[in-house]
């Protein structure tokens, strides 16, 4: 299942447009909306912030370009 996330202010028309969704014509799609409190983080926000708590982990500090490849050739392998 494929999900599509957006943050949008109701205008005073009432209605809310959304284009250039992710699905195909003809696709079913559940339609779910909800309030979003003001100050409340939005997903790119979430997202960084859980970066950068990774990215500041010890065990990740000590990668190499070289780890990566490795197991980017691990992967590659079937290993």
């Amino acid at each position: 299942m494929s999900t599509f996330r957006t943050v949008q202010t109701v205008p005073e028309s009432s209605e809310i447009v959304l284009n250039e969704l992710p699905f195909a014509p003809g696709e079913r799609v559940e339609v779910v909306v909800r309030s979003c409190p003001v100050g409340s983080p939005s997903l790119a926000e979430e997202w960084n912030r859980l970066l950068k708590s990774t990215q500041s982990l010890p065990q990740v500090q000590r990668l190499t370009d070289d780890d990566i490849a490795a197991e980017v050739a691990a992967l590659r392998s079937g290993q």
